[in-house]
């Protein structure tokens, strides 16, 4: 019982855009003092709707919880990331633009990706490409080379 009527004050708080105004009323701290119940069992409920997948959860201090479907509908765009750095990192995902961020090569993004990383770009794509769900790719190099990045 609990557990929905937080749901659904985080869901028409997120309908309502108050996460700029009221951030307050999206946090464990915020929606324990609303609602009169222990910071941690609202804090319990949260996470698990998170886990569910309803919310998306913004990881600064204090940690914002917003929901996910609602966000979808206000900007008409499918939320595909569970969970962001910062407020900002969320509003910059919701106004890009979809079919840009599609069509783009994200590998071109990278330094040296006409240069000296072309060859190895090429042999990334063709291993992730190759039918039917690509090759395992080990990728090897010193520390700070940008290994991660490249995955």
């Amino acid at each position: 019982m609990r557990k929905q009527k937080i749901y659904l004050h985080i869901q028409e708080s997120t309908r309502n855009g108050e996460y700029d105004t009221k951030p307050e009323h999206f946090t464990a701290e915020g929606i324990c003092n609303l609602f009169q119940v222990k910071r941690n069992t609202i804090s319990h409920y949260l996470n698990e709707l998170y886990e569910e997948g309803m919310l998306i959860k913004i990881n600064t201090r204090p940690v914002y919880f917003l929901d996910k479907e609602a966000l979808s509908q206000k900007h008409t765009r499918p939320i595909t990331v569970k969970k962001f750095a910062s407020l900002d990192e969320m509003k910059h995902f919701l106004t890009q633009n979809v079919e840009q961020e599609r069509s783009e090569d994200v590998f071109e993004e990278l330094i040296g990706a006409k240069g000296s990383l072309k060859k190895t770009i090429e042999q990334v794509k063709t291993a992730v490409l190759y039918p039917p769900k690509g090759l395992p790719v080990l990728i090897t190099g010193p520390t700070g080379a940008g290994k991660s990045h490249l995955a």
